[in-house]
């Protein structure tokens, strides 16, 4: 017996060397070409290929033969391709994952000896886009210098502070990312800084950004989370549903960075595309945040649990968990108000690293009254391969990614900005419910509350916020901007000079300064604050209108007259700076100019008394000049016209708007006025040409 096995063996192995899985005479079961290559090129490419941030290209036969034992482990582990949800809870946009059919197939394919197969069964490479996968951008924005990544050590956040250089309100329709050096990114997030808070924290640090988890004061725009993983294809966002970037603002991208070894210089660049205007569909985020976490070491299974109770109907449009290194098992759902339950996420084996925003298929709809509800469950036992502490220790809540955190961002769409406002106020009154010195939550629901005009609320709210954070500048100017409606004028003086001690280049804060100021007469303070305002803003038509106002109050009119001009030009529908132009042109004898301009104030506030009142002034007095001019001009044909005629004749042209002949008139009349030696007129007559030379380029 021993030596038939031994033959039977034997013969075993001659028929497995006679016929190897590359032997022509058989044919494979699956092959490379035919079978795996549609697969890697749909699953796998899009990372892993040259300037990606996978770190080997999976594009040829000899690419992928080379890793079969690695490839078939991890996509049996479903490790890769990355994919955390449990299929089947709920359907959502690019899902990633393999199915069982799929990755059977590597399996079988390695077993039966990996073959390439018939060339002509190749499927043709996928043409990736080069360059922004959405086309070019309407604006890219990038760092100032590139941060330098260290060679070793752990994991690192970095927060890189970019100024977004716009001049004026925008829409944005969405934003891609370009990470610069995507082999060492492993995922990035996005927020927007209104405030500049961030770039305080930046400033505190000698490299470029600043180290950690920590926002400031940024947030995400609203309803819209931005976010980057590798291999996810950018979204395309949707006209009526963009958000608003107003300007001197800075985006703040937080990178989550792997050293690889050697310094790696990075600096991403950020493409915004902008929609045509303002958003047509109230949106929100809705978040489910866990703050006190107390994991002890060695606990295998610590559970939090978190819910909210919708107060209005909203659309789910996309989820997006987070929890650390501990987290083991993250769910999601809603209990609707007849008490069923519907699933919104589930991911059995959490990890940090592969964490993504997920998009739904489809809009998940709940009434209101339904609850929605997170179950996180963390394991900080030394069976957890992830745990960076080794032994475990003790971890509670925190921004470092070796401390824990547990929330759940929904973005939700809803019917009306009553409601998106009802939505917001109950989900800040439920943080402070949980957590009394959350002072951003106070400044936000003080600031909500303001809008609303509820003065008293908005002020209670604004004083615990910056009595818990004396820090928050933007809550000192917006409690300013409180006490100034409640009509407590010196508390607001000193809020906003508090704001502005915090922040000196605040712009809102000397802006509303300077309206508090020039109210109470302190007008040479007002124009400094507002020249403060408007180095950051500078086309701002509102703070070129006041500029004006207090200008022309100190009787510089010719610069009051600037600003007013400036402030059109930003905004020619703006009826104040309309207005307050028309009345210095009215007070100049430019009477055409001031009815022109009266007119369209009038167009914006049709029922103005003091504009009709000085329309009709206007109006009366060109009546007058039309009746004086005919002789005026009978009188200066004759043969001897005098300077002072000439003046006055050139006035009635200026009046009535014709500068070309004003200012040909206003020449004769210093010319004759220079020779007579009539040196007070000439002089006036030297200013008047100075102005009707400004007026005749305006013209062109």
């Amino acid at each position: 017996m021993p030596t038939a096995l031994r033959i039977m063996a034997g013969l075993g192995i001659a028929v497995a060397a006679a016929a190897p899985a590359d032997d022509p005479r058989v044919k494979p079961d699956v092959t490379f070409t035919r079978d795996i290559a549609p697969i890697v090129y749909q699953h796998c490419a899009p990372c892993h290929r040259p300037g990606e941030s996978a770190p080997f290209a999976l594009l040829t036969y000899a690419d992928v033969r080379k890793r079969d034992r690695q490839i078939v482990d991890v996509t049996e582990r479903r490790f890769m391709p990355p994919w955390l949800p449990e299929r089947g809870v709920r359907a959502f946009v690019d899902e990633r994952g393999l199915s069982d059919e799929e990755i059977g197939l590597f399996r079988r394919w390695r077993e039966a000896g990996a073959a390439e197969g018939d060339p002509a069964d190749l499927p043709p490479l996928p043409k990736w886009t080069a360059g922004w996968a959405l086309g070019e951008p309407d604006l890219v924005i990038e760092p100032a210098e590139s941060y330098t990544l260290p060679a070793d050590g752990t994991d690192i956040f970095r927060n890189l502070v970019i100024p977004i250089p716009v001049d004026q309100r925008r829409y944005v329709r969405t934003i891609d990312l370009r990470p610069g050096n995507p082999r060492i990114v492993h995922h990035a997030v996005m927020r927007v800084d209104p405030s500049r808070s961030a770039r305080l924290l930046d400033q505190r640090d000698e490299e470029p950004g600043y180290p950690g988890m920590e926002w400031g004061e940024a947030q995400p725009p609203a309803g819209h989370f931005l976010g980057w993983t590798p291999g996810r294809a950018p979204y395309a966002g949707a006209e009526d549903r963009a958000w608003v970037l107003e300007p001197g603002g800075d985006l703040v991208v937080q990178l989550h960075m792997l050293p690889t070894g050697k310094p790696e210089a990075i600096r991403p660049q950020v493409g915004l595309y902008f929609a045509e205007g303002p958003p047509r569909r109230p949106q929100d985020t809705i978040v489910l945040d866990v703050r006190h976490i107390d994991i002890p070491a060695g606990e295998r299974e610590y559970v939090v649990e978190e819910s909210y109770q919708l107060p209005v109907d909203v659309e789910l449009v996309s989820v997006y968990p987070h929890a650390h290194y501990l987290g083991r098992e993250l769910t999601a759902w809603a209990t609707l108000p007849d008490g069923s339950r519907l699933g919104l996420l589930r991911i059995p084996d959490w990890d940090f690293d592969w964490q993504d925003q997920y998009r739904y298929t489809e809009p998940v709809r709940l009434p209101r009254g339904s609850r929605v509800a997170l179950r996180y469950t963390y394991d900080n036992s030394s069976g957890n391969l992830r745990n960076p502490s080794v032994p475990p220790r003790r971890v509670v809540s925190g921004n470092r990614s070796t401390d824990e955190m547990g929330s759940l961002s929904f973005e939700a769409l809803l019917h009306s900005e009553a409601e998106r406002q009802t939505l917001r106020e109950s989900l800040l009154r439920q943080d402070l419910a949980k957590w009394p010195d959350l002072w951003t939550a106070h400044g936000l629901l003080g600031k909500l509350l303001l809008d609303r005009a509820d003065l008293q609320g908005a002020i209670l709210h604004l004083q615990r916020a910056v009595a818990i954070n004396p820090d928050y500048a933007v809550a000192h100017n917006n409690l300013g901007t409180a006490l100034t409606r409640s009509g407590r004028s010196e508390p607001a003086v000193a809020s906003f000079r508090r704001a502005l001690e915090r922040r000196p280049h605040y712009a809102d804060a000397h802006y509303n300064l300077g309206v508090e100021l020039a109210a109470t007469g302190r007008l040479d303070e007002a124009i400094r604050h507002y020249e403060l305002a408007l180095a950051v803003r500078g086309r701002d038509a509102e703070l070129h209108n006041n500029l004006g106002i207090a200008l022309a109050l100190q009787g510089q009119e010719g610069r009051a007259t600037e600003h007013f001009r400036r402030a059109l030009a930003i905004d020619p529908d703006s009826s104040d700076a309309c207005g307050n132009l028309g009345n210095l042109l009215l007070e100049q004898g430019w009477y055409a100019d001031a009815i022109e301009h009266y007119r369209r104030a009038l167009r914006g506030k049709p029922d103005s008394r003091d504009l009709q009142a000085n329309l009709s002034i206007a109006l009366e007095v060109m009546r007058e000049i039309d009746a004086r001019l005919p002789g005026l001009e009978r009188a200066a044909a004759g043969a001897r016209p005098d300077a002072h005629l000439l003046g006055e004749l050139a006035d009635l042209y200026a009046a009535k708007g014709r500068y070309g002949e004003a200012l040909a008139t206003a020449r004769r009349a210093f010319e004759l006025a220079s020779a007579a030696r009539a040196g007070e007129l000439a002089r006036t007559l030297s200013e008047r040409l100075a102005e009707l030379e400004a007026a005749v380029a305006r013209q062109h």
